[in-house]
């Protein structure tokens, strides 16, 4: 028997047996406080069999964002119901729903799609702009939410895994520099990691020091490289009294719940040169409290994409 065969079977017996009480509902987040014990917990199961059936349906966060808004419910909500109806075979219902969804979405201009919601990583756009010839990741995310919102996640899947692969090649058929990105891309190590160790090392900008983390790696200096970056993080947070004015400004940054997408997307509405000059004015917006100026400048500057 399949698993959505199962899923079926599961959640029809389920619903059989909530439908014997005169006060079952439909399957909401806060639909369960009016049952009993009991039929808590056959309304809890029914509503995890119905996000189960979302979630093998191949649909995306993205995807229930935009129902949700279309139907006016909470994103559990919706990707509840949405699980409801391909549970009971209604695959259509849902493609359709979503497609009116998406249309709605695009005429009133409504942001929908998020690059990190679906799991992208900085790293993955740097990569997917290589691939696209697109002049910055900044570019390759905007692409990215597009395809989002248009529901062509597997295409950005299909692209990446391309991409990475033919970042796997026969060292032989690479440069040097090609084989140290690869090294760095394929590793546990993050933007933030780069730009921590870029400043510690003194290199330019995080690019260099990918290709130095990179060179360790290939080094078999994996212990070492750890070391160093230990190293680099407790130099960044040493006490206020013995850093400059930038390094507070960095460390204020650094410590703070803002990303580099923050960062990217800032420099571009507030006019700087870098995302590293717009961490540095975020950095100072949060030592002086003005953090209110930080999140109404973000919300603008989404508004304008």
């Amino acid at each position: 028997m399949s698993t959505n065969t199962t899923n079926i079977t599961l959640a029809l017996a389920i619903s059989t047996v909530l439908a014997t009480s005169s006060q079952a509902t439909p399957v909401t987040a806060n639909s369960t406080s009016h049952l009993t014990p009991s039929h808590q917990v056959i309304q809890l199961a029914y509503n995890q069999t119905a996000l189960d059936a979302f979630w093998e349906g191949q649909y995306t966060y993205c995807d229930a964002k935009v129902l949700a808004s279309y139907w006016g419910q909470s994103i559990f909500e919706t990707k509840a119901r949405a699980g409801e109806k391909l549970l009971r075979g209604e695959l259509g219902v849902v493609k359709d729903q979503l497609s009116l969804a998406r249309n709605q979405a695009q005429k009133k201009g409504e942001p929908t799609c998020s690059f990190h919601e679906e799991g992208y990583t900085y790293d993955d756009a740097e990569l997917l702009a290589q691939s696209w010839g697109k002049p910055t990741p900044w570019d390759a995310k905007l692409k990215i939410n597009r395809l989002l919102m248009n529901g062509q996640n597997a295409t950005i899947q299909q692209t990446l895994k391309q991409v990475k692969q033919q970042n796997q090649l026969a060292p032989q058929s690479m440069t040097v520099e090609d084989q140290q990105w690869n090294a760095y891309s394929g590793s546990e190590y993050t933007y933030d990691d780069a730009e921590v160790l870029a400043k510690y090392w003194g290199k330019p900008s995080p690019w260099e020091a990918k290709l130095k983390i990179g060179s360790f790696l290939m080094d078999g200096q994996t212990a070492e490289l750890k070391k160093v970056l230990q190293q680099a993080k407790q130099q960044s947070q040493s006490p206020a009294q013995s850093m400059t004015v930038e390094d507070q400004q960095w460390n204020a940054y650094s410590g703070s719940e803002y990303t580099y997408d923050d960062a990217a997307v800032l420099a571009q509405y507030w006019g700087k040169s870098s995302p590293w000059e717009a961490k540095l004015k975020i950095g100072s917006l949060i030592m002086t409290s003005d953090q209110a100026v930080i999140k109404k400048a973000l919300k603008n500057a989404e508004s304008q994409h």
